[in-house]
């Protein structure tokens, strides 16, 4: 990545603020916060290619909307591109470029596409330019992921990835902008990720098509031959249609562990604890309410303490005896609301959902999940890998958690020996949000995953923290949303 891009998402440089945390480990150290790690280049996921467009030829496989293409060579590399212009006036009003047809005709759910381009704007500072995959019923958008750069007068590169959710949809590919007045593209590239595929053998086009799938044809056999008279005809034989197979569909994921407190307690967790709870004057609580509620009736209500820097702060729930190792291939979520005001009160990092291997090693615990930073960074979240009084690492994000409503927040791992094929993804409300194949672990057992407000970063948050969870699943394939 050019030190000339300026993308519209936050940059993915930790607060060096929390790097403290991590140097520091304190007396009760299975308690505090997972730092902030180092960011770090991600490796790229290999991809079979489907769509390789330079523009050399034409532009008749693409459409504009409310805006006008351009053919134009650049004299930079030799090569031609696209010039998409605005033509509408209305203020904010999206135009864009996109393939027609759509360039994944039938998607296999669960694999993974990729889009690439190189783009620039007219001019330095000229305006957001997003690179979008969406899977499409008809017109209906099934799912969507995007890449937005703010596009200046060079040549920047946008990369967007997107995990189908069904067999059999098609996958568009489109260059939009809202606030610029045009954009530039070339290099435009879609291709399938193999790595991801359920056949290591797969290459090539072939890879979109949904499995095959055969049916035998029932036939009547005419009955045995019979000498009749000269004048009577034979009867014919008739073959049954071939019957039709639909496409097949996932299936639904084996659930290992799952709380959704419906029993209105948190006896299908193994661990509750809240800390401070006495001995402050305002202790923090951990209570099953049916005030609101994600799926069903009841929920967790989570409040932390005030006031309190000297104590550890947490209120969460625990599933132990998890054993995860090299191989382990798994699904973890829950579902958070952050009430109204939630980062107006933040002053320091808060973990959501969290593994660890304390009951293992309570001095340089192995920890991973996801994470909410502070000031200056308050509200960007991220999935990360750490080692208490050691380094760590970003691996997804940042992205943002909206306040006020339920979210599901689900998160896809494979630990590999070696880090030789790590995956870890992120989804929120059934939606990709990023993904990485760096290493995930610490090649060491991860025992138990935490969900809550799991730690506070004690050193800083005077304020209380209150947030809502629910429906805590560990599972075999995707969960996804309710709905």
């Amino acid at each position: 990545m050019t030190a000339a891009r300026s993308r519209l998402l936050l940059a993915a440089a930790a607060p060096v603020t929390f790097l403290l945390g991590f140097q520091l480990a304190p007396a009760n150290a299975e308690e505090r916060p997972t730092a902030a790690p180092a960011p770090h280049a991600q490796k790229a996921l290999s991809a079979a290619v489907v769509l390789k467009e330079d523009f050399t030829e034409s532009t008749r496989r693409w459409t504009g909307k409310n805006a006008r293409l351009t053919p134009l060579r650049v004299a930079s590399h030799r090569q031609f591109a696209i010039r998409v212009s605005r033509t509408t006036h209305r203020a904010k009003e999206p135009f864009s470029l996109y393939a027609a047809p759509r360039p994944v005709r039938a998607t296999v759910a669960r694999r993974a596409y990729t889009a690439t381009a190189r783009i620039r704007g007219a001019r330095a500072g000229g305006g957001g330019v997003c690179l979008k995959l969406r899977e499409m019923r008809g017109v209906r958008v099934v799912r969507a992921t995007s890449d937005c750069i703010r596009a200046g007068a060079g040549w920047q590169r946008a990369q967007v990835r997107l995990l189908a959710a069904r067999n059999g949809s098609e996958v568009g590919v489109i260059v939009e902008s809202r606030s610029a007045k045009r954009f530039d593209v070339d290099g435009l590239t879609v291709g399938v990720v193999r790595t991801l595929s359920a056949s290591p053998k797969c290459k090539g086009p072939k890879c979109l098509a949904p499995p095959a799938t055969t049916s035998t044809a029932t036939t009547t056999t005419p009955p045995p031959a019979t000498t009749a008279p000269t004048t009577t005809t034979a009867p014919t034989t008739t073959t049954a249609p071939t019957p039709t197979t639909p496409s097949p569909t996932p299936p639904p994921p084996t659930v290992i562990r799952a709380s959704g407190l419906e029993s209105g307690d948190f006896s299908g967790f193994d661990q509750t604890n809240a800390a401070p709870g006495t001995g402050v004057p305002d202790p923090t609580t951990l209570n099953v309410t049916s005030a609101q509620a994600y799926d069903g009736t009841y929920s967790a209500a989570a409040h932390s303490a005030a006031n309190a820097i000297s104590a550890n702060k947490y209120s969460r729930t625990i599933f132990h005896n998890l054993g995860w190792a090299a191989g382990t291939d798994v699904w973890y979520g829950c579902a958070f609301n952050l009430p109204a005001g939630f980062y107006a009160k933040q002053q320091g990092q808060i973990d959501l959902m969290r593994w660890d291997n304390w009951s293992d090693d309570p001095t340089t615990t192995d920890r991973g999940g996801i994470v909410i930073y502070g000031p200056p960074a308050t509200g960007k979240a991220y999935l990360i890998r750490a080692r208490l009084g050691g380094g760590g690492s970003e691996l997804v994000g940042p992205f943002s958690i909206s306040e006020g409503r339920w979210h599901w927040l689900e998160v896809h791992q494979r630990f590999s020996a070696g880090h030789t094929s790590d995956l870890s993804e992120v989804y929120l409300d059934g939606n990709l949000v990023g993904a990485s194949s760096a290493p995930n672990w610490n090649d060491r057992r991860i025992t138990s995953i935490r969900f809550g407000i799991v730690a506070l970063n004690d050193g800083t948050q005077t304020n209380p923290v209150d947030l809502s969870f629910d429906r805590a699943v560990l599972a075999h394939g995707m969960v996804g949303p309710l709905g």
